[in-house]
């Protein structure tokens, strides 16, 4: 890619396989990103789960990234909508009444692949492979 700008990459910029295919090197696949951005969109993400609320029975959404606490091993419960639901869970706990089961959630996983943020290869950025600087 180097070779066909003509200059080096900068530090901040790196290659991204716009089918996502990292052995498929034809030019008309890569494209040059800046590395926080191609770090974000290489990076596997959870998807949002809606779970029903055990106490009240509400659809609610829990983020993918919220996920992971919900299905911590110390958690006796993972799927109430408010801490007004999980209060009253407990206090009916305390009574005597019976807990519930933890409810099972699967993760489902995806790749964000946005090619928004890519660097237009016509801009000047770095350093040329003559040894030139822009200043």
């Amino acid at each position: 890619m180097e070779l066909n700008l003509n200059r080096y990459l900068s530090e901040e910029e790196t290659i991204q396989h716009l089918d996502g295919n990292p052995l498929n090197n034809d030019l008309s696949n890569l494209t040059i990103l800046n590395r926080s951005e191609h770090s974000k969109t290489d990076a596997i993400r959870v998807n949002d789960v809606i779970l029903t609320c055990q106490w009240c029975n509400k659809n609610f959404l829990v983020k993918g990234s919220k996920l992971r606490q919900r299905l911590r091993s110390d958690r006796n419960s993972n799927s109430f909508c408010s801490k007004q639901c999980s209060g009253k869970y407990g206090q009916s706990v305390q009574i005597g009444n019976p807990r519930l089961n933890k409810v099972k959630i699967e993760r489902t996983y995806y790749i964000e692949r946005d090619n928004s943020n890519i660097i237009n290869e016509e801009q000047n950025i770095g350093e040329t492979l003559t040894g030139n600087t822009e200043a």
